[in-house]
């Protein structure tokens, strides 16, 4: 049996994997995607008072074709952060509303362009990522949720931010909040966005920062807890 792989090593391994031998020549970024207006102001508020000399990790939970994932990228980089990992967890299949009344959508199930029936949302993903010049940072964990909570957690892997927007089933939902705060570093934040329009996410948010007694903060939809210790 090999030795594992140090927490470093495995991202840069998702990079390589992900990236290296894939050609972007001629494709045309495809981030088509719902982003709430104050994430970018929410996000950019969140890196402002840290220190840009030391690395900085995010792990987004559901990522789709990177629309939130490249912003953030965007955003780290302009402010200057020396070192940035954005490890996107995503199955890239679809949530439940994908297959059902959304089969048909342009937005939703029309977006999966199904090779023999398989969605290669994926490779959509992966073009823009590296298109648009964020290979360096973006590292895709193509897993369930709850399952990349337990390879994160095998690698001690300590996110600062956490950005939750994959299932928005309540009890997805609650189960995501609690697997991803256990990464969360001390100090960090954990947010995601659906407040309000979803019930489910509403209802998960609000019983889960009761059980820790916090209170959310809401911006639009986008929701914010802070991890004190």
């Amino acid at each position: 049996m090999s030795p594992p792989l140090t927490a470093d090593a495995f991202v840069a391994q998702l990079r390589e994997n992900a990236f290296a031998a894939l050609d972007v020549a001629g494709h045309a970024p495809d981030l088509h995607g719902w982003m709430d207006n104050l994430f970018a102001e929410t996000f950019a508020g969140f890196l402002a008072p840290r220190d840009r000399a030391r690395p900085l990790t995010i792990v987004e939970v559901g990522t789709w074709k990177g629309h939130s994932a490249v912003k953030m990228a965007e955003t780290a980089k302009a402010l200057g952060f020396a070192s940035t990992t954005l490890i996107c967890v995503d199955t890239w299949l679809g949530a439940p509303e994908f297959w059902t009344w959304g089969l048909n959508d342009p937005t939703r199930g029309e977006s999966f362009h199904r090779k023999d029936g398989y969605p290669t949302v994926f490779y959509t993903f992966t073009r823009n990522a590296k298109a648009l010049g964020h290979a360096d940072v973006i590292a895709p964990l193509p897993l369930s949720s709850i399952q990349a909570a337990d390879v994160l957690a095998y690698y001690t892997i300590k996110p600062d931010i956490i950005y939750v927007d994959a299932a928005h089933e309540y009890e997805s939902v609650l189960a995501d909040l609690r697997a991803y705060w256990e990464l969360l570093a001390p100090g960090g934040v954990l947010f995601g966005d659906d407040y309000v329009c979803w019930p489910g996410v509403t209802r998960a948010v609000n019983e889960f920062a009761a059980a820790k007694g916090l209170q959310p903060k809401v911006a639009g939809v986008v929701w914010t807890l802070h991890k004190l210790s």
